[in-house]
């Protein structure tokens, strides 16, 4: 089970299509419509990829598990995926990433991690609801940023934008005994440590999610119906600050009061709940589909079964 989009080496190893023409690579800043030039460098660079991590991610993996195992000869991870690799499973959705071209051994499960909100403790839902009809905003950077780690100047900027909002805020924040001495906070901020994140986004008042856009939360953000504003990457410069805080100021304002961003996020959120089964279901079924039919080989290409045959030798 992949939980990101589908590299060309996991797609090479399953002997799926890898689609250059039309599927970007995750390195590059391209769309599912590029011109000649962009998919002359998207091809180049995933086979680039696709052959370095062949070259040499796997042969230094191989040295270790063989050093740290004391076995002379270990089986490879490429003999591996050609005798015994028989599904793939992404933690994707055609509707929330570019179409893929995959072989009938490629599952798309996005959203096995969403699920209906439950209540929430008497505190939290306390302060949403003191929100009235203006609600709330969510912010977290999901667990790889940690809100202690932004640059004070970040913090402030975050802060000082928020102090102007009639909403109120929920951030995830570990540690407020790392607050600046001078910060002030709003009254309208919550700060906590742990955020449980599909019910807060599962509440009707909330209003907007601001995230780092890490997979699972714009999934879940989707699945719930939210409008996100995702920040990768942010400013910390101080002599941008105010142009920062108004772009920022800004973005919620138009997010809050334009309707089509919800009726946006209100369809893309059909399109992704509208399947046949949920995706534990369609998990379950093929796992158990492989299991049953002892492999599954003929989910292979016929370029990966010579090469299955060709590793048994």
């Amino acid at each position: 089970m992949m939980g990101n989009w589908p590299s060309p080496w996991q797609l090479d190893a399953i002997g799926s299509t890898l689609g250059f023409d039309h599927y970007p690579n995750l390195i590059l800043n391209f769309g599912d419509e590029m011109n000649l030039w962009q998919r002359t460098i998207n091809t180049l660079s995933g086979l680039v990829a696709l052959y370095y991590w062949r070259w040499n991610v796997m042969t230094v993996v191989d040295r270790i598990a063989s050093e740290t195992l004391s076995i002379d000869n270990l089986t490879t991870i490429e003999e591996i995926e050609q005798r015994y690799l028989s599904l793939f499973i992404f933690n994707t959705h055609f509707s929330l990433n570019y179409q893929l071209p995959p072989t009938s051994s490629v599952i798309q499960a996005a959203g096995l991690n969403c699920a209906p909100p439950q209540p929430l403790t008497q505190d939290l839902e306390s302060f949403i609801d003191g929100s009235g009809d203006d609600g709330c905003i969510i912010l977290s950077f999901g667990s790889i940023l940690k809100g202690v780690d932004l640059p004070d100047d970040v913090r402030r900027l975050f802060l000082s934008t928020f102090s102007r909002l009639k909403q109120r805020v929920i951030w995830k924040w570990e540690d407020e005994s790392k607050l600046g001495k001078d910060d002030f906070i709003p009254p309208n901020v919550k700060f906590m440590s742990w955020l449980p994140q599909q019910d807060l986004l599962g509440h009707p008042k909330v209003r907007l999610f601001i995230t780092h856009g890490g997979l699972n939360s714009i999934q879940e953000a989707v699945y719930h119906k939210v409008p996100l504003i995702i920040l990768p990457v942010f400013v910390d410069q101080p002599i941008n600050a105010r142009i920062a805080q108004n772009v920022f100021y800004d973005a919620i304002q138009q997010i809050l009061s334009d309707p089509s961003y919800k009726e946006r996020i209100d369809k893309l959120s059909a399109v992704m709940q509208d399947q046949m089964e949920s995706p534990m279901d369609r998990v379950i079924y093929w796992i158990e589909y492989v299991i049953r039919h002892e492999g599954g080989s003929h989910l292979r290409t016929s370029s990966q079964r010579h090469l299955e045959k060709y590793a048994n030798y």
